[in-house]
């Protein structure tokens, strides 16, 4: 019975942990400026798939 409140506990501890460390930002060694990656580009106009399914509907 110990084993298995053992068991369960130290599962529980391990779902409490973080999934990835994390640190305050205070001690970050990364600067803001760094942290900033732009804009992502315009995607291009892509035909619909599904225009042609529509005109199929309305013969």
């Amino acid at each position: 019975m110990k084993s298995i409140l053992l068991a369960m506990v130290e599962d529980e501890i391990i779902l409490a942990l973080p999934v990835v460390p994390v640190h305050d930002s205070e001690h970050c060694e990364v600067s803001e400026a760094d942290m900033v990656f732009g804009e992502l580009p315009e995607e291009a106009q892509k035909p619909n798939p599904f225009a042609v399914l529509a005109s199929l509907k309305r013969k």
